[in-house]
């Protein structure tokens, strides 16, 4: 799913916070990692880690799904030939009715180390998931400790 996760917050790190030595769960501690960024990506409506992403749009306008877009690689139709475009507050308005129209694009918060308010909250998020399984009840408040983070800016 998101192997980036583990550059940026390393097995030791989880581990020590869970106060867990046994190498028995590894494999399951990077599982959970993972599924906290998707909660944590879906709490703040944004991608954490910069990647790269590719969508088809079907219309001449419309919003980019991840957010925030750091830099638009290109936009082409079915041909391949590169379009003009505007983007501006994640919506892409591509100049021409060609259709479909593939718009890659770099998207994410951060590509090398993530504040600590992120780091604690995907820590957090795997306690709660290694040590209880989870519950949307308990799972949101949790995520409600860390509010602060869904107006982040770069």
């Amino acid at each position: 799913m998101e192997q980036e996760i583990h550059n940026l917050i390393s097995l030791d790190e989880v581990k020590h916070f869970l106060r867990t030595t046994s190498n028995v769960d590894d494999q399951l501690i990077k599982t959970l990692l993972e599924t906290a960024l998707f909660h944590l990506e879906a709490y703040i409506s944004t991608a954490v880690i910069q990647k790269t992403y590719e969508q088809v749009l079907t219309q001449s306008r419309e919003v980019l799904k991840h957010s925030p877009v750091l830099k638009v690689e290109s936009v082409r139709n079915e041909a391949g030939k590169e379009l003009s475009y505007n983007l501006e507050n994640n919506i892409i308005e591509v100049e021409g009715n060609d259709k479909p129209i593939t718009v890659t694009y770099k998207s994410g918060l951060f590509s090398g180390a993530i504040p600590s308010e992120f780091k604690v909250a995907l820590m957090e998020i795997v306690s709660l998931l290694y040590n209880s399984g989870s519950s949307e009840e308990s799972l949101n408040s949790i995520l409600s400790k860390f509010s602060s983070i869904r107006n982040f800016k770069l």
